[in-house]
Formats: C-alpha cells, structure tokens, sequence
C-alpha cells in the first residue's frame, strides 16, 4: 500500500531539492548581477583611464614642443648673433685686406 503522508522521506527529500534548487538560481541570478555590475564598472574605469591618459600625452606633448621651440629659438638667435659677428669680422678683415693691396700696388 503507497504511503500518502506529506512527511514521507521522499516528499521531504524533493521538497529540500526544490528548495534548494531555488536558493541556487537565486544565488545565480545574484552573482550575475554582481558580475555584470563589475564588468561595467571596468569599462567605466578602463574609458576613464585611456581618457586619462590621452589629456596626459597631449598636456606632455605640449609641454615638450613648448621646449623645443623654445631651444629653436635659442639656436637661431645665436646663429644670428654669430652671423652677424662674421660679417662685422670679415668686414674689418676685407677692409685691412683692400688697404693692404692698395698700399701694395700703390706705395707711398
């Protein structure tokens, strides 16, 4: 004769498997949440960084052209400066030069 009382112990085993079967896909369904709240918060961190780091790169990239032009500048003023004492010394050596060949060719 089948046993119909609801304590029997396979009614009690499959209500401790439903039971436990709910308490497994809610936790599922939690960890899911937590993994896809995590993987959005990696991207945010991942597009704020590279955001980062580009306002970096151009704040350096910036900074070192400053410094490039700068020395440029620095350079050509000195070739100026240079060119300039050349032209005043060969001017004063052209000119001993022209007097030298005219004393030369005409003495007195």
């Amino acid at each position: 004769m089948p046993q119909t009382d609801d304590h029997s112990p396979l009614t009690l085993i499959r209500d401790k498997e439903q039971e436990l079967s709910r308490r497994i896909r809610a936790a599922r369904r939690e960890a899911e949440t937590i993994v896809a709240q995590a993987q959005q918060r990696a991207t945010a961190i991942r597009c704020e960084a590279e955001h980062d780091g580009l306002r970096a790169a151009e704040a350096y990239y910036r900074q070192e052209l400053a410094q490039a032009e700068h020395m440029a500048a620095g350079i050509e003023a000195a070739g100026h400066t240079q060119a300039r004492l050349l032209q005043q010394a060969g001017g004063c050596v052209s000119g001993r030069s022209v007097q030298a060949i005219i004393a030369f060719v005409l003495p007195e």
